[in-house]
């Protein structure tokens, strides 16, 4: 990947291990809801390319398809903003019969998903995927 690219990961990462945002819980930071045209356009098919971790998310205006195997789910994304990142908040995505928001940051063409957490915020979102930063590219 791209220096920048790096850096923004790291941001990225020192912000969950500060617990201001996780992946599966909601958002204890302040931040400004933008409309939909304010932020650069993040519609299109985001994939992993690692074949043992495949995600896909489709995104169309504030709509999503998120798909993992044979699970799917189809609801809606909130776009937040502040001075440095922005953040996507997928509604509803079902983890263990339980609705819950999927938060992920959208760096440059990536939406980048913590996928575990650690002995103080225990979780797992996809069993099959080892990784815990999961990268999916713009196709």
């Amino acid at each position: 990947m791209v220096k920048s690219f790096q850096i923004k990961h790291l941001v990225f990462s020192i912000t969950f291990l500060l617990g201001i945002s996780g992946a599966y819980h909601d958002l204890n930071i302040p931040v400004e809801q933008n409309s939909f045209q304010s932020i650069k356009n993040v519609d299109g098919e985001y994939k992993s390319e690692n074949p043992d971790c495949f995600i896909s998310i489709k995104i169309s205006g504030l709509d999503y398809t998120l798909q993992n195997g044979d699970y799917q789910v189809k609801d809606t994304l909130e776009i937040n903003s502040n001075d440095k990142s922005v953040l996507l908040r997928f509604k509803n995505v079902h983890k263990d019969h339980v609705k819950k928001d999927l938060t992920a940051e959208l760096i440059d063409d990536y939406i980048v998903i913590q996928n575990y957490g650690n002995s103080l915020n225990n979780y797992i979102l996809f069993n099959e995927c080892e990784e815990k930063y999961i990268e999916l590219k713009r196709k």
